[in-house]
């Protein structure tokens, strides 16, 4: 029963009637319950014919993945884009699957507008901090790109060892820090580089120096976040005489959707609408 359950869940038929049941289109599938409001504001924008619904895990994304490379479903499965620019044939290329631009959603929401409203609420002023959150952003980012090449390597073939990991702590400069200490990143280097040839980091390197996105959005994003809390913090203790406190999930509440005062589009949010409208148009054909 179970079985057969699983491979109706899956079918074309099932899986391109089922936005009928919600009046919408198509369905647009997401990874988990945090990717919801970051996608669910993007598609809103362009149209509201999409219903959006979360698989509980990347690995449960695949089925429908497969199914849109196979030329059966109908539908859009939205997710991050991890390290797929780095890899020769990527399985997984197709219209109507939207990756994120930079390695996750992570790196879009800590774009420098939002960043800057989250202090300017915290210190409660109307005044700007974009220099300071540029200057902080390209030393933190100087530093990433050191553990970059290890990382994908890491990746792609699957060498055991943790680089970026789930967050920086254990490279910043102390627990308050919001900058990467570069002893730490050098001992750690020390530590794996026999793990890998010169020939692979050679290769990754020309890749890596090929990909004309900014540094921030090649990084792993939450390693992005416990640096981009820091700075915050440091920043309205300056202003405020005063540290704030500030979690993950606040983080995550006030930055996943965009405040819109940009003057232009970014650059990541702009080529996700793109690749959606593209989809769009080849869906409606």
């Amino acid at each position: 029963m179970t079985n057969s359950i699983s491979a109706f869940q899956y079918s074309k038929e099932a899986l391109n009637v089922k936005a009928l049941f919600h009046n919408k289109k198509w369905m647009v599938y997401v990874e988990g319950v945090d990717d919801i409001p970051f996608w669910s504001e993007i598609f809103d924008d362009i149209t509201s014919d999409f219903k959006i619904e979360e698989v509980g895990g990347y690995e449960n994304l695949v089925p429908y993945m497969d199914k849109i490379c196979d030329g059966d479903s109908y539908m859009i499965v939205a997710c991050d884009r991890d390290y797929s620019d780095y890899i020769e044939s990527p399985k997984y290329d197709h219209k109507f699957i939207i990756m994120t631009y930079g390695y996750s959603i992570e790196n879009t929401m800590y774009c420098k507008y939002n960043i800057n409203n989250k202090i300017k609420r915290l210190s409660r002023t109307t005044k700007d901090f974009f220099a300071e959150i540029e200057n902080w952003y390209n030393s933190f980012c100087s530093q990433s790109l050191r553990l970059l090449p290890f990382d994908i390597i890491n990746y792609l073939h699957l060498k055991g060892i943790s680089c970026f990991g789930d967050n920086c702590c254990r490279f910043l400069e102390s627990m308050h820090s919001c900058n990467l200490d570069e002893k730490k990143i050098s001992n750690f280097l020390s530590s794996i580089e026999s793990n890998f040839t010169q020939e692979e980091l050679i290769n990754i390197n020309k890749k890596i120096n090929l990909d004309k996105r900014s540094p921030r959005f090649k990084i792993k994003g939450h390693f992005l976040t416990n640096g981009v809390i820091n700075f915050i913090k440091n920043i309205v203790k300056n202003e405020l005489k005063n540290r704030p406190t500030l979690s993950n999930n606040e983080i995550y509440s006030s930055m996943v959707n965009c405040i819109k005062p940009c003057e232009s589009m970014c650059e990541d949010r702009a080529s996700i609408i793109q690749k959606i409208n593209d989809a769009i148009s080849e869906l409606t054909i």
